[in-house]
């Protein structure tokens, strides 16, 4: 069975960090160069903003602790899931800056003058961020156990598809993070980054197939990368299939919908 698991007031965070990070949201279905390119523009424009006005927070284990204003994740997932009607999530992953894999030990804890809330961390390092409306009042920081540089982020969504399943349902997913990607990506990044034209319905390995009424089973032979860097072999759905719009699409149990 699937599980629907890749900033309008600026008075932390200037506009081109805000850029910058809204750029990130492509890396979870970029091609690996033009994942790259764009990286290395949020990098750059990241090194060139001032640093946001925001309290030190002491975090033991840390003499330095990384820091994130939680207005600017909070304001990113409210507004991918405004513009794609619910139909795609946001799920931020974070790792050990040098390795790319799950920082062992990790604490996140969101803080603000009345809010101290640890976050949930999966083994793979998909943290669940909060949508707390009083910690966001409060301007509440996401404070960590490692040091400053220490860590690495990545935004990716996810389609968000219900069961049963319909070809019409993965044509509006479709619709609707191709919206966001408008929407949220200023047009100079949406010129290096590719759009988003099919879902996947992956598996860990090549012996699962997906049933379409009406046609031959599609088996999940196409490599991808899923969402946590591990390969998988998928089924891939676009908008411009010659399916009618209430046709059935049934998964064997075990897959996962990526964007492709």
């Amino acid at each position: 069975m699937g599980h629907p698991h890749r900033q309008h007031r600026f008075s932390h965070i200037p506009v081109i960090a805000w850029a910058a990070m809204a750029a990130a949201l492509v890396l979870a279905w970029s091609a690996p160069a033009l994942a790259q390119q764009v990286e290395q523009a949020v990098v750059a424009a990241a090194a060139d903003a001032p640093e946001p006005d925001i309290q030190t927070v002491f975090v033991p284990g840390a003499r330095d602790p990384g820091i994130l204003a939680y207005r600017t994740v909070y304001e990113l997932v409210s507004g991918v899931t405004k513009v794609s009607q619910d139909h795609v999530q946001m799920l931020v992953r974070v790792t050990s800056a040098g390795t790319r894999k799950p920082s062992k030990g990790l604490k996140i804890v969101l803080k603000s003058a009345t809010v101290e809330e640890p976050l949930a961390i999966s083994d793979d390092g998909i943290v669940t961020i909060p949508r707390n409306g009083q910690a966001y009042a409060e301007q509440a920081t996401l404070v960590s156990n490692r040091a400053k540089g220490a860590l690495h982020i990545n935004i990716m969504l996810k389609p968000k598809l219900p069961e049963p399943l319909r070809y019409a349902d993965i044509v509006e997913t479709i619709k609707a993070a191709q919206r966001a990607r408008e929407k949220i990506l200023p047009w100079y990044y949406r010129m290096f980054t590719p759009t988003i034209r099919a879902i996947g319905l992956c598996y860990p390995d090549r012996e699962h197939s997906v049933a379409v009424a009406g046609e031959a089973a599609r088996a999940a032979l196409d490599d991808d990368e899923g969402l946590t860097e591990e390969k998988v072999y998928c089924a891939s759905f676009s908008a411009s299939e010659r399916l009618a719009p209430d046709t059935v699409i049934v998964p064997q149990p075990g897959w996962e919908p990526l964007f492709r």
